[in-house]
């Protein structure tokens, strides 16, 4: 898929990215990246970061809790979670 990307798509896509990098635990990571098996505890741990920095309900809207993002920053998002070896 090829998105025409904006300057703000692409300092989002940069905001995850570095995010990724310095908070993503590097045991979750070589689990990923290894092929390892993820648990239930894996998952939780890693969603807990993400709830923790007001990402852990991305496609909610803002008025439950969510962000509140449109399709393009949901597809950023998750593009980037993937590249990034994070656990689902």
């Amino acid at each position: 898929m090829h998105l025409n990307t904006s300057t703000q798509d692409l300092e989002f896509r940069h905001e995850i990215r570095v995010f990724i990098r310095d908070h993503l635990p590097k045991d979750l990571r070589e689990k990923v990246e290894n092929g390892i098996r993820i648990h239930a505890k894996d998952t939780q741990r890693w969603h807990k970061i993400l709830a923790a920095h007001g990402w852990g309900a991305p496609s909610w809207p803002v008025s439950e809790g969510g962000c509140g993002w449109d399709g393009a920053k949901l597809y950023i998002f998750e593009e980037e979670l993937a590249l990034g070896s994070c656990p689902p």
